[in-house]
């Protein structure tokens, strides 16, 4: 054998007998928020400016609590995320439609026939003439409704469920008493799927949907109206209403939890490289939801920072759901920290935004080396 063939040998076993070194192997597997409870999640409730709704005693517009004697997936904690709704007894299930009032003959009641209530007990209401109409005082929202200020614009949504037994239109206007415009009118036709009931805005063409509303600077009395007191707008009309939902749009309701890439508290806890990661945790629908104006989440949001993801909620009645999604390319430089976050609604755009329960438990961050 020659020296250079002797040599080669030797380079291509040396290279062969070598296998590459794994730098990341202990992240492999580990949840870096390991001993992190979820009491230590800080509920974020975005409110800039007085009243503030993080006060102790209970927020206007979300909750955040342990779940008490719920056990979590696997044995571990559970905490319940609630987006309120703001529409005191929007499903009408407390017996008696307190606040409501009428216009000439219009007139009102709660029905929970099966042939004609939504769930539970509804509103079936009916309007006579065109020129009558049926209110109810946004000032009885559980915040007042807010007035928007100098330094923030306080917008609000609405959502509810309908039957039309026997009128094809049914008309709705948020607006001051007498009305003063048209600019939150809505005239709803029929669909032509036919479905036990119809939910506002989902089953109707997305034209239809209303635009976050805002109160402004103005003190005068604004109103939730079926029908409409507008001069050639109202209609004769037979309605079923049900789970009206009135909700904050300017606000994100989430919780948060900041982690800094070199946790000088917990040394044992790896450093965050800049990189992928994978944010996970397991929802259930909140037992409470379906009584006392406390409704089923529809969709779940989380993120990462700015990144962020939304998948619809589990149904109701199934067991442990695991949520998770994959966060690419961040950046985490020495000194710096990231912020992972979870709501219990998705506040990308109003047609998405309600309010909801859910039960979170083992929330678990991972970095992937690949």
């Amino acid at each position: 054998m020659t020296f250079t063939s002797l040599l080669c040998s030797l380079l291509l076993w040396g290279f062969l007998s070598c296998s590459p070194t794994d730098r990341f192997s202990e992240y492999r597997g580990v949840n870096l928020l390991e001993g992190i409870s979820l009491g230590d999640w800080t509920p974020d409730y975005n409110e800039a400016s007085t009243p503030a709704p993080a006060n102790p005693g209970g927020a206007a517009y979300m909750l955040y609590e342990n779940a008490g004697a719920t056990t979590g997936y696997g044995g571990s904690e559970a905490y319940r995320l609630r987006t309120k709704n703001l529409f005191l007894n929007g499903d009408f299930e407390d017996g008696t439609p307190t606040g409501w009032a009428s216009s000439g003959g219009a007139s009102f009641s709660l029905t929970s026939l099966p042939s004609e209530a939504i769930e539970g007990q509804s509103l079936k209401y009916t309007i006579v003439a065109s020129t009558d109409y049926i209110y109810f005082p946004l000032s009885s929202l559980f915040d007042g409704f807010l007035s928007t200020t100098s330094d923030q614009n306080i917008l609000y949504t609405y959502k509810f469920d309908l039957k039309f037994p026997s009128a094809s239109t049914l008309s709705f206007d948020v607006n001051t008493l007498p009305a003063l415009d048209d600019t939150h009118y809505l005239q709803l036709q029929k669909p032509s799927i036919e479905l036990s009931y119809y939910r506002y805005p989902v089953d109707f063409p997305k034209s239809s949907l209303i635009q976050s509303i805002y109160r402004s600077f103005y003190t005068q009395t604004y109103y939730f109206f079926l029908n409409t007191p507008l001069s050639g707008k109202g209609d004769p009309q037979v309605g079923i209403l049900d789970n009206i939902r009135f909700i904050r749009s300017d606000l994100r309701y989430r919780i948060r939890l900041k982690l800094s890439r070199n946790d000088p508290n917990n040394p044992n806890r790896l450093p965050l490289p800049s990189g992928t990661y994978r944010f996970s945790f397991y929802v259930k629908q909140d037992p409470e939801a379906g009584s006392a104006n406390v409704f089923p989440a529809t969709r779940i949001s989380f993120g990462i920072g700015s990144a962020s993801k939304a998948v619809e909620a589990p149904s109701v009645g199934s067991d442990w759901t695991l949520v998770q999604g994959t966060f690419n390319n961040l950046q985490i430089d020495p000194g710096s920290s990231i912020e992972l976050w979870i709501s219990a609604t998705d506040s990308t755009n109003d047609f998405y935004r309600d309010c909801g329960s859910i039960l979170i438990s083992a929330p678990s961050l991972e970095f992937l080396p690949e």
